[in-house]
């Protein structure tokens, strides 16, 4: 288990999270934030640090604050035509992945909620509604790992195709300097 430690969820409504899952009394929250601000570090930073709650606890907690579902996305195959429904770029940086389509719904699990922008971006772009679902940096991880393999096998059939080695093509492909 490795986290990255970056706020993944609002930072402003974290000690609301915190009460409302009962994970920490207001006493903890307070002593958390203080050492937190003296360490320089977050809030979320501080408290998985200290072990004074799971990434689990923290992001089910979460899902219940902001009454969405919670999944876990270990080990869950997504269909490479549903990942390809957002960039690769794009779930990296934002902490969001398409994991199933169902009809005209893209089911999308996510770490920040709150990140409107992206999720409105993903709407406009796929022409689908959004189904939102939390899960926790674990699973995001475990689910993100799945665009290296898609490209991996997209490379493998275009070498099967051409008869020629992925190293050989991308020697061959060409390169455009700006």
């Amino acid at each position: 288990m490795v986290y990255s430690y970056k706020d993944m969820l609002p930072i402003q409504k974290l000690p609301e999270i915190l009460a409302a899952g009962k994970l920490l009394s207001a006493d903890q929250i307070t002593k958390a934030q203080t050492e937190a601000e003296c360490k320089a570090l977050s809030l979320e930073e501080c408290i998985l640090k200290k072990r004074l709650a799971t990434p689990d606890r923290l992001y089910k907690a979460a899902a219940d604050f902001f009454k969405l579902p919670f999944i876990t996305l270990l080990g869950v195959v997504i269909p490479p035509e549903v990942l390809g429904l957002v960039s690769e770029p794009i779930a990296r940086t934002h902490q969001v992945i398409p994991y199933a389509k169902e009809g005209e719904t893209l089911k999308v699990a996510l770490l920040d909620p709150d990140d409107f922008q992206t999720l409105e971006f993903i709407e406009k772009k796929t022409g689908l509604a959004l189904a939102l679902t939390m899960t926790d940096p674990d699973s995001m991880a475990d689910a993100l790992k799945q665009y290296k393999k898609t490209l991996e096998a997209e490379f493998s059939e275009i070498s099967k195709v051409s008869k020629k080695p992925v190293e050989e093509l991308a020697q061959e492909a060409p390169v455009i300097r700006i």
